[in-house]
């Protein structure tokens, strides 16, 4: 699995997990650039970085611990 998850969906609801999941990245840059993209058909986007166990984008996430364990 690649280090970036872009997770999306049309509801924000808990407990979406994995069922929310849309596409793997190497690269910050290139999934921050189809998160943008993504972000104008979906009602929300976020990107998890997997090292740092952590949302990164939105920025207004950030920050938010994501426990994966």
């Amino acid at each position: 699995m690649k280090r970036f998850w872009l997770f999306c969906g049309a509801d924000c609801y808990p407990s979406g997990g994995m069922g929310d999941f849309h596409m793997s990245f190497d690269n910050y840059g290139a999934a921050i650039q189809m998160a943008d993209k993504l972000s104008t058909v979906h009602d929300w986007v976020d990107v998890y970085d997997s090292k740092l166990n952590k949302i990164v984008w939105p920025k207004e996430n950030a920050g938010g611990i994501i426990d994966v364990g």
